[in-house]
């Protein structure tokens, strides 16, 4: 059984991108129970919305400057402005064009450059992984590589949506980024062509037959995963899986729907998470279907694994479901809702509510701790790689061992190498029984310098 989608309010629960579904009636019923004294006076409203309707006409009317006025681009400022001062990194004002673009990615296609990033306001931007095939991939950008402009302008106080709406544009046009690349004494830029990127968000395979270990990868949690998960399931339980491994790993989150109806799938318990509002209203999820896989699980997770992540990986611990390997979570416990404004096609995305998982665990900023911490460098995970030829994997590992000598020395990048993917080779070894010995857990503490504190430094080490 699905949730019945027809009926519901989109809401979001953002990692770097991502949604949850929120009851549209819920919503409602919490607007009647605000108190009269909390609502905002008429008088006073009537007032103020005239002060913006005067501004902007004095603007239109009488205003001299060098750009020509276009009042519908004057209201935009204001809505963007009034959202902007909330401080809120999730909130905003969409536009028809963004509030597609939004819903296209969590569908695994958009125009863009192709490349995951990781990006937090104050900070540079890192190149997670360029996307096989894609502009950036083709340009030759690497992974590890740290992107301080785009179109000339320096994007250390953006956020990752601002950041992303940056790289993204229509088909077929430009965008033009500098980027830091560790070694190297000077920065690199590249003009990339935007063009369609498709993702597949879930790949599947059997890891070790003989053992019937299955593997599974979640990119994002897009509006048709739950299925594709389902599906990926049933046809390795054909092949003989009895242990699985879900792998979501730097996957920043997406539809709570389908977290709900994917963590479903592995626990036989009802409540699935909780939303809890402004005044205190709680929202209950309780599980969709049936379980479908009931054998041993290890979930994988990093820094990386945000909001519907999240979900489906306090889901399975509070209810010892499975083994969480890897590093902490992001940390990312807030839900945004989209407000369409009446008959038009542009929206508000605003934080309403902040959820907890079943054990009433707020993950918000705390992230969720592994049951067994392995450390990594995520240049070694060979997640969304499952599919890739043989002379892609050994393009790649060149790729990696290059970035490796120039910031560890040759040595030391041999020895990462020959460790290889140590959190999936940590999960396979517990699956068959095997002791695993986990990290210290300060090393996941050790490592608090800024994209803009590396660069730094390693300029000084250059004069």
């Amino acid at each position: 059984m699905k949730i019945n989608k027809k009926h519901l309010l989109t809401v979001f629960l953002i990692g770097i991108f991502g949604y949850v579904t929120y009851s549209e009636e819920n919503v409602t019923a919490t607007k009647k129970d605000v108190p009269a004294v909390q609502r905002a006076n008429a008088t006073v409203d009537i007032k103020n919305i005239n002060k913006i309707i005067q501004t902007i006409n004095y603007i239109n009317e009488i205003w001299v400057g060098s750009e020509e006025v276009d009042k519908e681009k004057l209201y935009e400022a204001a809505l963007r402005g009034m959202v902007k001062s909330l401080k809120d990194p999730y909130s905003e004002y969409l536009s028809e064009k963004e509030l597609n673009e939004l819903n296209e990615g969590l569908d695994g296609v958009y125009v863009g450059v192709g490349m995951s990033i990781r990006k937090e306001k104050g900070d540079y931007m890192e190149v997670i992984s360029p996307f096989i095939g894609g502009p950036a991939f083709k340009a030759g950008i690497q992974i590890g590589d740290i992107v301080t402009k785009i179109d000339d302008e320096d994007i250390i106080d953006l956020t990752a949506t601002e950041t992303s709406k940056m790289l993204r544009g229509d088909e077929n046009t430009k965008v033009k980024i500098e980027i830091y690349r560790r070694g190297l004494k000077k920065p690199l830029t590249f003009t990339l062509t935007r063009a369609t990127i498709k993702l597949d968000n879930v790949e599947y395979k059997m890891l070790d037959k003989t053992n019937k270990i299955g593997y599974i990868s979640l990119l994002q949690f897009g509006s048709t995963v739950g299925e594709e998960i389902k599906e990926s399931i049933l046809d390795l339980e054909k092949q003989g899986m009895n242990k699985l491994i879900l792998d979501l790993r730097t996957n920043p989150g997406g539809s709570l729907s389908e977290a709900v109806e994917i963590a479903s799938m592995f626990v036989p318990d009802e409540l699935i998470v909780s939303l809890k509002t402004k005044y205190g209203v709680d929202k209950k999820y309780n599980r969709v279907g049936e379980q479908i896989f009931k054998g041993d699980m290890v979930i994988l997770v990093n820094k990386g694994s945000a909001s519907a992540s999240e979900i489906v990986t306090g889901v399975l611990k509070d209810y010892e479901r499975a083994t969480i390997i890897g590093e902490t979570t992001y940390g990312k416990g807030v839900a945004q809702g989209i407000y369409h404004f009446k008959n038009e096609k542009d929206a508000l995305k605003l934080t309403i509510a902040e959820y907890s998982t079943p054990k009433n665990k707020n993950i918000n900023k705390n992230g969720i701790e592994p049951t067994i911490y392995i450390k990594m460098n995520s240049l070694l995970s060979d997640k969304g790689y499952s599919s890739e030829t043989e002379q892609a994997k050994e393009n790649r590992k060149n790729e990696i061992i290059k970035i490796l000598e120039e910031t560890e020395g040759k040595e030391k990048a041999a020895e990462i190498i020959k460790e290889g993917d140590r959190q999936l080779k940590a999960a396979i070894k517990h699956l068959l029984g095997e002791k695993v010995t986990p990290d210290k857990k300060e090393d996941d503490k050790s490592d608090k310098k800024t994209k803009k504190d590396i660069i730094l430094e390693d300029n000084k080490d250059k004069k």
